[in-house]
């Protein structure tokens, strides 16, 4: 289960990973930076890493759209690039894109993010306050800037530090650390 929120320039979203009535102890990746775009992903944990392949690498190909059981269709992925906001999931070869940068947002606490940005408040907040409204969601949020992306020159990467639950974002080419990056 999962939070999404998109404002403005922030994109951000939850870490917990929910397996029935069960949290797990590591937080979870739910967006990641691959070149100039931004993969946001809902559903089973272990399509992530494929779905995010198959919209990357494949263009979103039908004839390339992994092998997934009916049960598991409703996963999705959403990809921000170039100002745009895709949403590709496996029921359909073709994206939906979103029109509400102001206030998106998808996964089952949505309704609460979404609500949250409609007061004025930004994507990190909006997840932090889903986060507190839903046991469906939690952990520490991940947040995105897509404008420091557009400017920069690094091939930023999230992830989850390997010692901790804190997220930090990296260069896939020289290894610097975002938050640390000049």
């Amino acid at each position: 289960m999962t939070v999404i929120a998109w404002s403005g320039n922030l994109v951000a979203a939850d870490s917990q990973e929910t397996n029935g009535c069960l949290r797990t102890s590591k937080p979870v990746q739910k967006l990641e930076v691959r070149g100039n775009a931004v993969y946001g992903v809902t559903g089973a944990s272990s399509l992530h890493k494929p779905l995010i392949d198959w919209v990357h690498e494949h263009n979103a190909d039908p004839d390339k759209k992994p092998n997934v059981h009916e049960d598991l269709q409703d996963t999705c992925v959403i990809v921000w690039r170039e100002g745009r906001c895709l949403s590709y999931d496996l029921k359909s070869p073709y994206p939906v894109e979103a029109f509400a940068p102001d206030a998106w947002g998808c996964g089952t606490a949505a309704h609460h993010a979404i609500g949250a940005m409609d007061s004025g408040i930004d994507a990190k907040t909006a997840v932090e306050r889903a986060i507190i409204r839903t046991t469906c969601v939690g952990g520490p949020v991940q947040v995105i800037d897509l404008e420091s992306l557009k400017a920069c020159e690094h091939d930023w990467a999230a992830g989850v530090h390997p010692y901790n639950t804190e997220i930090i974002v990296k260069c896939l080419k020289c290894g610097a650390d975002k938050d640390r990056a000049a």
